[in-house]
């Protein structure tokens, strides 16, 4: 019964999204486009542990809706990502084992961005999403020993999608999508090693809102070749190893060093300084017990690639840690984000460290570039 109302209060919930937002677009002085859709996923768990590949023991069938507006031309950026579309949406699908992990609800804000002319009868996108899951089931030590994905209700959602686009009729498609989907906690309660879903979706969108398309707008391009700094603070929670529920302190500063190749892209190197109170508890529990501070600290180098969509920009980093005293799975880790310009020159941002699939923290920050 709690289930059954929790998803009483889901569409409820989307079902208000759908007002708000209509509305919003119906009174628009310059309308977009405004499209309902729906697909019916088909996969599996992408199990990177034994532990999980243990009990999955069945395939994911779900499905999801959006509601989605294609961008008429106003900014700058819709022009130079082709007119993307944004939305919001709901997913909903089991994980691999009704028992154990149980059924998964995701709500999301995303984008997608045509690869090939969106003018035409059939086109390419890719697809971006990130927002907020709730798990029905976790990790319990009584009730639910095996589950070491999932260690709260509360999870991210990200969504990574390459997406075929088939125009029917004028207002009707057909999309077909290859998915990857992941949710976790990011660290701040264990176990949690996270959950990872491949899959195919099909489905049908309907145009409920012919929108228009305004003239592009005067702008003054960004000087590209253009080398900049930045450097930025962040903090975030977590727990050590599988079975620790306290929560610790950790921290980052990172240095970037980048050049603006375009409107759309930047690349650079950047360096790394970790500081993980949690480092303590991990090198106690392998039975070291002279711990010094300094090997609380890490220390990395990366590289980066900065992708901006007006002025959000889209961070993806690959880095190696040069200087470690406690590794825990490897010393290469990954950091994929978000930063939001506050200025031209102050921003903040929100990004997931990781190594491969496994979640390190969840960092919340500020930045500086000149």
């Amino acid at each position: 019964m709690i289930f059954r109302g929790m998803n009483a209060r889901m569409l409820f919930f989307l079902y208000g999204l759908c007002l708000i937002f209509g509305h919003k677009a119906t009174n628009a002085q310059e309308q977009n486009h405004l499209f309902i859709g729906s697909q019916y996923h088909v996969g599996s768990v992408l199990a990177h542990t034994n532990e999980i590949k243990y009990i999955v023991n069945e395939p994911i069938r779900g499905g999801h809706i959006n509601l989605t507006w294609k961008t008429n031309g106003s900014k700058y950026w819709h022009n130079a990502y082709r007119n993307p579309y944004y939305g919001v949406g709901f997913y909903h699908s089991n994980l691999g084992n009704i028992r154990h992990y149980g059924k998964i609800y995701g709500f999301y804000p995303f984008m997608i961005f045509p690869i090939t002319d969106n003018q035409r009868k059939m086109f390419l996108n890719y697809r971006i999403a990130c927002g907020y899951s709730f798990i029905d089931k976790t990790y319990d030590i009584e009730n639910n020993l095996l589950n070491v994905a999932i260690g709260t209700h509360s999870n991210i959602y990200i969504h990574f999608g390459f997406e075929v686009s088939f125009q029917i009729i004028p207002d009707l498609y057909w999309d077909s999508d290859l998915n990857f989907i992941h949710a976790s906690n990011g660290k701040v309660q264990s176990p949690n090693l996270g959950l990872n879903m491949g899959t195919l979706s099909t489905g049908l969108r309907y145009r409920i809102i012919q929108g228009q398309k305004v003239d592009e707008p005067e702008f003054k391009a960004p000087v590209y070749d253009q080398f900049f700094h930045e450097l930025s603070w962040a903090f975030g929670v977590r727990t050590p190893g599988k079975y620790v529920y306290q929560r610790y302190f950790a921290t980052s500063l990172v240095y970037d060093f980048g050049i603006r190749t375009s409107y759309k892209r930047s690349f650079g190197i950047g360096t790394d300084l970790f500081y993980d109170r949690s480092i303590r508890v991990s090198i106690k529990n392998d039975g070291r017990e002279d711990v010094k501070d300094i090997q609380l600290y890490k220390a990395g180098l990366h590289i980066f690639h900065d992708i901006y969509i007006g002025d959000l920009i889209v961070t993806l980093q690959l880095g190696h840690h040069v200087y470690s005293k406690f590794r825990e799975f490897t010393n290469l880790y990954t950091r994929t984000g978000l930063k939001y310009n506050i200025s031209e020159r102050l921003w903040t941002k929100f990004s997931l460290k990781a190594h491969y699939f496994n979640a390190d923290f969840i960092e919340w920050g500020v930045g500086y570039r000149w």
